[in-house]
């Protein structure tokens, strides 16, 4: 299994530092391929090098040529299904 590099904060001693938003990038795929199958599945994800909501960022990283990044919001209204449901998907990727 190829593992997704995360940008923010990983250690989970400081996970109550940040908002339950984080972004990421697997090799295999542009974010925006991902954010379509994603989407094929019911997931709404932002993909991109914009719909992350943090251009400056990913231009700075330089991962415009890579695809950018692919946002994902997990937030009280999430189900913990619906979790599971991403964690599968992104699994199956």
């Amino acid at each position: 299994m190829i593992w997704p590099k995360i940008y923010g904060i990983t250690n989970p001693d400081e996970f109550g530092w940040r908002i339950p938003i984080f972004a990421f990038k697997l090799d295999r795929y542009t974010s925006v391929e991902i954010c379509k199958k994603m989407n094929e599945k019911g997931i709404f994800v932002w993909g991109g090098d914009w719909g992350i909501g943090a251009y400056e960022l990913v231009k700075y990283l330089d991962l415009v040529k890579l695809g950018g990044l692919l946002r994902v919001s997990l937030v009280h209204y999430n189900t913990e299904k619906e979790i599971d449901k991403f964690l599968k998907a992104l699994y199956e990727l």
